[in-house]
C-alpha cells in the first residue's frame, strides 16, 4: 500500500480501513460509500474520500493535509479526529488553550464563528450553537459542548 495511489476495491461497503503512513494514497475508491472505521494518519496526499458519506466507526484524518472538505451530510459513529480537533458525541475538544474571556464569549455562538478547519468547511456542524466552553485537562485544551448529531452518531453496542 505504500506505493499505490488508491486502495483496491469496487465495493460499496467495506470493513475498517487503515491507511496510516501511506504517503502516496491520493483517494479512496469512488465506489465506497460506507466503512466501519477509517484511519488515514499521515496520508499527506489524500485529497478525496470519494463518495464516502458514512463511517460506522472512528474516523482519524490527522495529517491529511491535501484532503478536501467533508461532504455536508457526512456522518461518523462515535468520533472524528482531525489535526488539533476531536469531535465526539456531545462535544468538540480543541487542542489549545484559550483565555477565560474568549471561552466565555464563545457560548451562544455558532461553531463556525469560533473555529475554522478546512476539512469541515462545508459541513453543517459549523452552524451548531455552543452551549458551554471550559478548559479540560483530560483533553489537553478547550472543550465546547455542542449538539454534534449532524455529524456524530453514537454506537449503542459499545
Amino acid at each position: 500500500m505504500r506505493r499505490t495511489r488508491s486502495p483496491p476495491g469496487e465495493t460499496r461497503r467495506a470493513g475498517k480501513l487503515t491507511l496510516d503512513g501511506c504517503a502516496r494514497i491520493e483517494s479512496l475508491p469512488p465506489t465506497v460509500r460506507e466503512l466501519f472505521g477509517l484511519s488515514a494518519v499521515g496520508c499527506s496526499l489524500l485529497a478525496s474520500i470519494g463518495s464516502l458519506v458514512e463511517c460506522h466507526g472512528p474516523l482519524d484524518l490527522r495529517g491529511c493535509d491535501a484532503l478536501a472538505p467533508l461532504p455536508a451530510d457526512f456522518k461518523a459513529v462515535n468520533c472524528v479526529e482531525l489535526d488539533g480537533l476531536w469531535i465526539g458525541a456531545t462535544f468538540i475538544a480543541l487542542k489549545c488553550q484559550l483565555p477565560d474571556v474568549v471561552r466565555e464569549a464563545a457560548i451562544g455562538k455558532r461553531i463556525g464563528d469560533v473555529i475554522s478547519h478546512r476539512i469541515l468547511d462545508n459541513h453543517r456542524l459549523l452552524d451548531v450553537v455552543i452551549s458551554d466552553a471550559r478548559e479540560s485537562m483530560t483533553w489537553g485544551g478547550v472543550v465546547l459542548d455542542v449538539d454534534t448529531s449532524s455529524m456524530i452518531t453514537v454506537n449503542k453496542n459499545k
